[in-house]
């Protein structure tokens, strides 16, 4: 059975930041692949999110809080759908990573969009350790996903964040 890991917390907690500091540490365990999604500032202001691919650390634009020409709105905000589909090539082509990171499932992936296909196909078929990252609020949601595939190895709470490097 694969071992799966959550990384959770409340919104603005630090966990997309806790993840790429953690990265370093978690290539020494092995290959590692999958994606982080940093906030994007303008001017001092936040404007959104991009997607960075862990293997080359190319950054697309992901999330803005205005809309794009080819976007589609969810919630607040308005989404690249070339970023999903990188986001879901990304995980479809890291079956053989030993670690895997998707950084986050959140509203969108509960709604079956967004990353889900990737997690779905993830939960299929990868062997390796997966992380995920999920805001806490959403934990029992990402819990009944993942409860059909495997079961979840480790919940990591923000005051245990610094015990992922040595489980993992």
């Amino acid at each position: 059975m694969k071992k799966i890991s959550i990384l959770t917390g409340s919104l603005h907690a630090g966990k997309t930041s806790f993840v790429k500091k953690t990265i370093p540490f978690l290539t020494t365990q092995g290959h590692v692949n999958g994606f982080y999604t940093p906030k994007v500032f303008s001017g001092g202001k936040f404007i959104g999110y991009d997607l960075v691919n862990i293997e080359d650390e190319i950054a697309i634009p992901f999330i803005r809080l205005k809309n794009e020409s080819g976007w589609f709105k969810f919630a607040r905000f308005y989404f690249n759908p070339r970023a999903i589909d990188a986001g879901n090539r990304i995980i479809r082509l890291s079956m053989d990573a030993d670690i895997l990171i998707i950084d986050e499932i959140g509203p969108l992936e509960i709604s079956g969009q967004g990353f889900r296909s990737g997690l779905d196909y993830c939960l299929q078929n990868y062997k390796g350790s997966l992380l995920l990252v999920c805001r806490d609020f959403l934990l029992e949601d990402v819990h009944k996903i993942l409860r059909r595939f495997a079961e979840i190895t480790k919940i990591f709470h923000p005051d245990r964040w610094n015990e992922i490097p040595l489980y993992i």
